[in-house]
């Protein structure tokens, strides 16, 4: 062979081996790299799949909590007006009719339909829809009533169908049955239907017999006698103007309102199973009793199962049931029917039974394996374009030889000398695109990615930023879609919530800082979290003062019924804690808050280097006077009328008309509350003698004594009572330098 080609393939072994050799080099390194990240993906993934499925259990805690209060609200009204039925005179009758007359087709036809939420719980006609009439109720005798001796009760019971029909309009996917039931057999239902037993005895029922052993609101889970669906009862006694016992009323829920805001199948599993259960013993070991069952398609809370019970054999299942016992909610891992699975459990408040969602634990690790996959295809992919790449070195060997090498190596030590300056943090570094091959792509690839990289720092440093002033969630969309947050300025109406604790500069003064602190920061974390939890914006933390407002940086149509919702929780937090700290010889006063709604300037006040989201404006310093204005009036909440406006109808007592500090009108201002103290005879007695004090009537010092009289505790009617006393009249209230 001639020295040529011998020259030829010498150098061709000089120039491809050290291609070929770092091709599957940087292969191997890349595969490594990829299983790398697949590991973090997941374990990054698994993180978040758990938050969120606390999240879920937490937020279905809540719904159902907020439903159960509703329903109790409710019955507490419908126990007032069954008493008030008993009690009064002559009653006016209202129809009703027998269950026998239901079942014989004896009502008027304008007056009964087929329902779209009641079904016939009998073996021939399940899922059949039932009969029912939204304008009469059902009544029944219990064997051996003598309909002679009940008739007038029957007559009074009548006359509850305005109240069973007014509720059950308010909140018709809610309630399912409303109904009173005597001690002297009368049984009165609505809607009204059919389907009873011949020996139907409410009395009998556990729902009956709990509320007359407690005396008080119970909640038990049954199976419905007419419909054989799966339902959660409230019920409570009533009785007699001389307190013998009446009977009971009580209120159905069927499990498909109070689950309907479960999320549990969009980004968790699609082969989910959610149960509703309650701990056993009967069988030895401890058990879960299934109570009712949502699986497959179609979706539908009725009787339970065909299997009964759920029992794993071991120790992490049995662990699961303690903390159920310990009315504890969590996420643990344990087979279901053979596969793997995530069981997450949470408590239901009124009945002390348990919800546990299921799903297969490989619905998880699917992701993570897709991520692996992908990463997995790249690096096959980035060895075609290398062997594509080898195939065309090689035709440019054979084509121009050496001297064209150099256009190949030089780009190629521009890369690496440009990508180990990025790795030591020069953002700026940049490669000169010497071609338009796939080396020039690759410069200009790596020139794409150094800017993305700094964006991607500054991101994370925003987020780190963004989070002192909001909550995780609304920071990570803000750093996401910065476009949202205008650090520019604007003018915004919004709704202000200012708080303070009273004496604590004195209890920092004289207590030791290492007990101080722990304690200062776990009453600003539970304030904070709040605020968060109703999705407002910390503006400043003062000490042990937080300043939060709503509105901004999103819009809120709703910022002013935030504030208030979110203000009355603060109270109820602080309240306990302070309860809990003093018990602990903590001396933690009340904690004051004002809340208050205006147009201001919100943005970035703080320039780059401080940066300061905030807002300006009057609005604000009336907040934080209704803050302070507290301690004259005795109330911890004060909100002016301008929220109070803007949040619609919202439960509060009027305090007066506050003349503030450079002000020359009064600005009406409220004592919020729950609806149930608002509904209390002290606060509508209260309301009363106000509307004499602002329409001067002579008999305004005489309401507001006797008021006193009877609730020597409430501070804001001993405070009116004083200035009148004083010889003050009308509703309007100076605060001389407030």
């Amino acid at each position: 062979m001639k020295i040529r080609p011998k020259l030829l393939v010498l150098l061709l072994c000089l120039a491809v081996t050290p291609v070929v050799l770092t091709a599957f080099y940087g292969h191997a390194k890349l595969r490594d790299m990829g299983k790398s990240l697949s590991v973090q993906i997941g374990e990054a993934l698994l993180e978040r799949m758990t938050h969120q499925l606390q999240l879920t259990i937490q937020y279905n805690a809540r719904m159902l909590q907020q439903k159960g209060e509703l329903v109790e609200t409710w019955l507490h009204l419908l126990a007032d007006t069954a008493e008030q039925a008993l009690a009064a005179g002559k009653p006016v009758s209202q129809p009703a009719y027998l269950a026998e007359d239901y079942d014989a087709g004896r009502v008027p036809g304008t007056q009964i339909r087929p329902s779209k939420r009641h079904f016939s719980g009998t073996a021939t006609d399940d899922n059949k829809p039932m009969p029912i009439s939204t304008h009469a109720q059902v009544i029944t005798l219990a064997p051996g009533t003598d309909p002679e001796q009940v008739g007038e009760s029957v007559l009074r019971l009548s006359s509850l169908t305005s109240t069973y029909a007014s509720g059950y309009d308010k909140f018709p996917n809610l309630f399912f049955w409303i109904y009173t039931s005597l001690e002297n057999g009368v049984h009165s239902a609505f809607p009204g239907h059919g389907g009873y037993p011949a020996d139907y005895d409410a009395r009998k029922s556990p729902w009956y017999r709990n509320a007359v052993e407690k005396g008080d609101v119970v909640w038990n889970s049954l199976i419905d006698t007419t419909t054989n669906q799966a339902l959660v009862s409230a019920s409570r006694p009533i009785h007699y103007p001389d307190g013998r016992l009446a009977g009971v009323v009580g209120i159905d829920v069927p499990m498909q309102a109070l689950m309907n805001e479960i999320r549990t199948e969009a980004e968790i599993s699609r082969d989910v199973s959610v149960f509703l259960v309650r701990v056993s013993t009967q069988h030895g070991n401890p058990s879960l009793e299934i109570l009712a069952a949502l699986e497959g398609e179609p979706r539908n809370w009725r009787k339970t199962p065909d299997t009964r019970v759920l029992v794993v054999e071991d120790s992490a299942f049995y662990h699961m049931v303690d903390e159920m016992v310990e009315d504890q909610s969590g996420v643990t891992r344990l087979p279901y029917h053979g596969t793997d699975s995530v069981w997450a459990y949470g408590i239901f408040e009124q009945t002390k039974d348990a919800l546990v969602v299921i799903f297969p634990f490989a619905d998880v690790t699917r992701k993570v394996q897709t991520a692996e996959d992908f990463v997995e295809s790249q690096a096959l992919s980035i060895v075609s374009v290398i062997a594509v790449f080898v195939a065309i070195l090689l035709g440019l060997i054979f084509a121009v030889a050496w001297g064209t090498s150099s256009t190949i190596t030089e780009p190629l030590r521009d890369l690496a000398r440009a990508a180990r300056d990025l790795s030591k943090g020069n953002f700026d570094v940049r490669v000169r695109v010497r071609s338009r091959d796939e080396i020039g792509q690759l410069s200009e690839v790596f020139n794409d990615i150094a800017p993305k990289l700094l964006d991607r720092m500054k991101a994370r440093q925003s987020l780190a930023h963004l989070e002192r002033y909001f909550s995780p969630n609304l920071a990570a969309q803000l750093t996401e879609n910065p476009e949202l947050l205008n650090v520019g300025g604007e003018r915004r109406e919004m709704t202000f919530v200012f708080t303070d604790l009273e004496g604590f500069t004195h209890l920092v003064e004289t207590t030791p800082p290492g007990e101080i602190v722990p304690v200062l920061n776990e009453y600003l974390d539970g304030m904070t979290r709040i605020v968060w939890e109703h999705e407002g914006t910390i503006d400043k933390v003062v000490g042990d003062a937080v300043h939060a407002m709503f509105g901004a940086p999103l819009h809120q149509p709703d910022h002013a019924e935030r504030g208030l919702h979110c203000a009355l929780e603060l109270d109820r937090y602080s309240e306990s804690f302070r309860n809990r700290m003093n018990e602990q010889g903590v001396a933690i006063g009340r904690t004051r808050i004002g809340i208050n709604s205006g147009q201001v300037t919100v943005g970035n006040f703080g320039g780059e280097v401080m940066f300061d989201y905030t807002a300006h404006g009057d609005a604000i310093n009336t907040a934080a006077r209704l803050e302070v204005a507290n301690k004259y009036f005795g109330t911890r909440v004060a909100v002016s009328e301008n929220s109070m406006r803007l949040a619609g109808d919202f439960p509060a007592r009027p305090i007066g008309r506050l003349v503030l500090k450079g002000r020359s009108s009064g600005l009406l201002t409220y004592e919020p509350m729950g609806l149930q103290e608002y509904q209390s005879p002290r606060v509508q007695a209260y309301l009363a003698a106000y509307r004499k004090l602002e329409s001067g009537d002579a008999g305004t010092v005489e309401a507001f004594a006797g008021l006193h009289r009877e609730y020597p505790d409430d501070p804001l009617i001993e405070f009116h009572l004083n200035r009148l006393t004083a010889g003050e009249a009308g509703d309007t209230i100076t605060l001389v330098g407030k």
